[in-house]
């Protein structure tokens, strides 16, 4: 998950923060002259996750594997 924060986001500029449906997931807005990308960090206790995204919020990378392959904001 590492290696692909840093092939993505390295020389990326953060462009936006915010906290998704007012609960405990953090979604920070990356930029570079080619693309953009979301960094989601969900705070949840029992399932905490990290995840990569492209503009199109299909999963790049994430810390806790999962079978889905684009994101969805959790209910």
């Amino acid at each position: 998950f590492l290696k692909a924060l840093l092939n993505h986001l390295q020389g990326a500029k953060l462009v936006s923060l915010s906290l998704l449906n007012e609960d405990r997931i953090l979604q920070l807005a990356f930029s570079n002259k080619n693309s953009s990308y979301l960094l989601i960090a969900e705070l949840f206790s029992k399932f905490p996750n990290c995840l990569l995204l492209n503009d199109k919020k299909v999963i790049i990378a994430t810390s806790l594997p999962t079978g889905r392959t684009s994101y969805l904001t959790p209910e």
